[in-house]
Parts: structure tokens; C-alpha cells; sequence
């Protein structure tokens, strides 16, 4: 999608807990420097938002790094798009993270003394239609504005407190029960409520299964 005639690419973070996984409600979007144009498809400043590309250019921006947070996105989405295709948008982005883990589910390794930090890169058609370019595991938390660092503090912040509530990995007797999810019910363990306020969303399309996402 173009944003003010350049080209546009979401990234999202996913922690993953075993076949348990939870979407960051604060990625954030990155913008290339140059108006996009179909000539000069060589030109890595028009095509890659990348920020080890883009600060090489002479228009990069130091003080905002190319960048908006999604709540940004979102607003400007309510704006220009109304608040019903921002909130599909939200939900279409929560089905990509569920379908991608869903699909590789067989072939993940679930221990409860381990976790991952997946970095998701998607990219937005004309129609706010959210198309997965890739998943990075361990995804660089190298912050290149203050925004950024602020972003990425809490979210190390956030996942600690997600996969060691209690400061230690839990016991298997006090896991709270297996992920159930339901066709436009969102996502819960059993027994569990999703807390008001949370950085977290556990939402997705699909029917129950024992193990999660």
C-alpha cells in the first residue's frame, strides 16, 4: 500500500511459548524515503523500507526513522478509510499470525522451558489486505529513534512478563490449560479472561485445538 505516494511495509512481533503464541499490539510501519515508481526498480530506496537501507539515503529521516507506530497507522486508517476497515485490518493481521503458526504447528518444537520471539513483515495491498513477505525468528531489537528504543523496551519488558510472570518458568502443574480458539470468539486459555489493558492480542479464525496456536 502507498502512504502519501511511497511504499509501506508492517512489521509485527509474535512470542511464541511452546504451540502458544500471542501478537504484539505494538509494531510499528516503515516507509521508504523516495516516491514509489515503477521505473528504477533497481533503486532499494523506493522498493525496501529496510532502515539499514534507507538511512544510507539523503532524505532519511533521523528523528522518526521512517516510521509509524500501528496506533498511528490505525488512526490514519479511521481517517482516510473509516473505522470499519481499520478494525477488519486488525482482525485480517491477528488471522495472518494464527494461519502462519497454524501451518508450521507439526514441525515446531513445544517445551515449556523455552520460547521465541518471532518478527513479522507484512505488506498491505490498496484493499488493506495484509500479505506475509516473511517471519523472522530472534528479530533485531537494535532501536534507531528514541520512539523505537521506547518500543522495543517494552515489549522485552512485556514478553518477560508473559513467559515468567512469577520471575521463573511454571511449573507444568500450573500452566492454566490448553488454548481454545473459536470462529469470531477470539482466543482463550480455559479459565482465563483476557486482561483489560493487556499488550496482547490471542485472537484468530479457526476451530479448538489442544495445543494452541
Amino acid at each position: 500500500m502507498l502512504l502519501n505516494d511511497v511504499d509501506s511495509q508492517v512489521v509485527e512481533y509474535v512470542p511464541s511459548e511452546g504451540l502458544s503464541a500471542h501478537r504484539y499490539r505494538k509494531g510499528f510501519c516503515r516507509f521508504c524515503q523516495l516516491h514509489y515508481r515503477t521505473k528504477g526498480l533497481d533503486n532499494p530506496f523506493v522498493h525496501l523500507t529496510n532502515v539499514s537501507v534507507q538511512r544510507h539515503g539523503g532524505r532519511y529521516n533521523q528523528s522518526h526513522g521512517g516510521k509509524w507506530s500501528l496506533s498511528s497507522l490505525e488512526m490514519f486508517l479511521r481517517g482516510t478509510r473509516g473505522s470499519a476497515s481499520a478494525a477488519r485490518l486488525r482482525q485480517d493481521l491477528k488471522n495472518l499470525v494464527a494461519h502462519s503458526l497454524t501451518a508450521v504447528a507439526p514441525s515446531m518444537m513445544s517445551d515449556r522451558h523455552c520460547f521465541e520471539l518471532y518478527g513479522y513483515d507484512v505488506l498491505l495491498d490498496e484493499q488493506l489486505r495484509p500479505w506475509l513477505l516473511e517471519v523472522n525468528a530472534s528479530p533485531s531489537l537494535t532501536a534507531s529513534t528514541r520512539a523505537d528504543a521506547l518500543l522495543k523496551q517494552a515489549l522485552v519488558d512485556d514478553v518477560l512478563r508473559l513467559v515468567a510472570p512469577s520471575g521463573k518458568p511454571p511449573a507444568r502443574a500450573e500452566r492454566k490449560g490448553e488454548v481454545v480458539r473459536r470462529k469470531g470468539d477470539g482466543e482463550r486459555r480455559r479459565g482465563e479472561r483476557e486482561e483489560r489493558g493487556s499488550p496482547w492480542d490471542k485472537g484468530g479464525e479457526g476451530e479448538r485445538r489442544d495445543e494452541g496456536m
